[in-house]
């Protein structure tokens, strides 16, 4: 007779051995993700190989709160965590040359898990940064901290360059009282305007204030348009835009909703938003476009251009539809992106720097000409405007899948079979006095960052490295 089962100590056999077998399958699924060898760069090689125009994926594979505090500038946030989930998107192009960056390249940190990872999903040219960060740092090379600092950083720069008016909010606040002419739009995503606004704020989301007939006083000197995000970007950005498109007289509203709401101006929230600007005719806004293509000399592409780029196997390309809805459905790899939004979250779609890039977004290609001209002085892409609908027969890469030629007892992909299987096979341990609702969402997986914004009440966030090894970093 078998020991009681360590378990429920109910001394049942079938109990007893389920158990066993469940532990010999937790440390089957550690050593899935123990590291496989790889070369490495040194520091001032990837500095040389940043300074280049070749394609490169340089992927900081710790999770969100530790890239926060200190990065590479140009390094793109794939925490070990969500990395397989979100990979084949963010760098489609299997024979990318990717380098891993973690914060010491210790074998069995985040950087050599993840190598045996992509090795596993089929990526070839994978590297790590010898030394990790704590090498990058000892050659004297420059670190960055926060989130999206490469678009943030350009931001400002573009204001300067552009010399946007900047309305304080001061003189915001004593416009308003006095009674002087001033609109003020939000150029940020509905769900965020919904969020938290600024009460008196309309609504009209990245481009799409550009594709609006705005009334006849809207160059007046005296009538102000003032347009803020939450801090700055994308305000600066949809305030210099409209400036460049000669639609308004266009301000940015310095520091947004964030500093409006820290010196105790109203805000709302659950804003329902008027749409109360008519929509331009599609003739006009094709004339803005092609203004825009030509005197910025946009690159634009037939659908023969796209079918070359989709063949060729040298290089990465990412297609990007501009549209709130398509006019047709969309191939697969083709990823919708609401105008105006894409620079902003480049960082978190574009994981190889010096890609190909396409943008959709007929009949008109202004939401596509204006993203283009951002993303071009950007400099982190090839950029391109498609003329005419996306091919319905164009094929782009797949999400790349675990290889079958992994060596034994290594394949991710049949040690995650075993374990859905046994773990369907035992009940569900509850938390004592959990909701229904708690006790079905009682361990969820979510990337590090969303989980750190958003937690549920009850729910204890573990990167995948915690749940399936305590005694090392994978």
């Amino acid at each position: 007779m078998p020991p009681a089962c360590a378990h429920c100590a109910c001394g049942h056999a079938k109990c007893f051995y389920d158990a066993v077998a469940g532990l010999a399958l937790e440390s089957q699924l550690s050593n899935c993700l123990r590291p496989l060898s790889a070369q490495r760069i040194t520091p001032l090689d990837l500095q040389a190989l940043l300074l280049g125009n070749a394609e490169l994926a340089l992927l900081d594979v710790r999770e969100a709160r530790w890239f926060c505090e200190a990065h590479l500038n140009l390094a793109r946030l794939a925490s070990l965590s969500s990395l397989e989930l979100q990979v084949g998107a963010f760098v489609p192009r299997r024979s990318t040359p990717v380098v891993l960056v973690d914060e010491s390249d210790d074998e069995d940190g985040p950087a050599g898990c993840a190598t045996g990872l992509l090795a596993r999903l089929g990526y070839t040219r994978v590297r790590r940064l010898a030394g990790g960060l704590r090498a990058w740092r000892q050659e004297g090379l420059p670190v960055i901290d926060g989130y999206a600092t490469l678009v943030k950083a350009f931001g400002d720069l573009a204001r300067q360059h552009y010399r946007t008016p900047t309305l304080p909010l001061a003189e915001f606040d004593a416009r308003r009282r006095a009674g002087r002419p001033i609109t003020l739009i939000d150029a940020r995503p509905r769900e965020e305007y919904a969020f938290l606004s600024i009460a008196g704020a309309r609504n009209y989301p990245g481009t799409e204030l550009a594709l609006r007939a705005l009334p006849a006083n809207a160059q007046d000197n005296d009538h102000l348009w003032a347009v803020n995000c939450f801090s700055r970007t994308r305000g600066i950005l949809g305030a210099t835009t409209l400036r460049l498109l000669g639609g308004a007289n266009a301000v940015f509203l310095e520091d947004g909703v964030m500093a409006w709401g820290l010196r105790g101006g109203a805000v709302v929230q659950n804003a329902d938003a008027v749409d109360d600007i008519p929509a331009e005719s599609p003739e006009v806004l094709r004339a803005l476009a092609d203004r825009t293509i030509s005197r910025h000399a946009l690159s634009v592409i037939d659908a023969e251009g796209l079918a070359r780029f989709a063949s060729d196997a040298d290089r990465s390309l990412y297609v990007f539809d501009l549209r709130p809805v398509p006019s047709q459905a969309l191939p697969a790899g083709v990823r919708r992106v609401a105008g105006g939004q894409l620079f902003m979250h480049f960082e978190n779609l574009v994981g190889t720097r010096n890609a190909r890039i396409v943008l959709i977004d007929e009949p008109h290609r202004l939401r596509a000409a204006v993203t283009a001209f951002w993303l071009g002085q950007l400099n982190q892409a090839e950029i391109h405007v498609l003329a005419g609908e996306c091919p319905s027969a164009l094929s782009l890469p797949l999400q790349p899948q675990p290889v079958d030629d992994a060596p034994p007892g290594r394949c991710w992909r049949r040690c995650s079979a075993r374990a859905a299987a046994w773990c369907s096979a035992r009940p569900t341990v509850q938390p004592r006095g959990s909701s229904p609702a708690m006790r079905r969402g009682a361990g969820r997986r979510r990337p590090s960052a969303g989980c750190k914004a958003a937690p549920r009440h009850g729910l204890r966030w573990a990167a995948r490295s915690r749940r399936l090894s305590p005694r090392t970093n994978c």
